[in-house]
């Protein structure tokens, strides 16, 4: 990324924290707010520390950030992910497959 400097980090920002249960997955959504007021950190943790889900959840909470730090638009993200579609509970008779609950996992 030779060339791309990121503007100034800001001393203190706003935020909110929501947590969430999926799947009967707990896991917590920080962001960090500009003095402007803008979107500027997601921080999103799922799944137990070292797992898959909580490399996956974190990767994607970097790579918000860091389109948000250099100009991509919230609505960008929102307008992809909400159009996500997992797909349903895998059925082939395997109890390990099964016990998985769609193909991404």
């Amino acid at each position: 990324m030779a060339g791309v400097v990121p503007g100034p980090r800001e001393r203190r920002a706003d935020g909110c924290t929501v947590e969430f249960t999926i799947g009967g997955v707990p896991g917590a959504m920080t962001t960090g707010h500009g003095m402007d007021g803008t979107l500027r950190r997601v921080d999103l943790r799922a799944g137990v520390h070292g797992s898959e889900l909580a490399g996956l959840a974190d990767a994607l909470a970097t790579a918000i950030t860091l389109g948000l730090q250099h100009g991509a638009p919230p609505a960008a993200y929102i307008d992809v992910l909400r159009r996500l579609e997992l797909d349903a509970p895998v059925e082939d008779g395997n109890p390990l497959v099964e016990a998985l609950g769609s193909a991404p996992e």
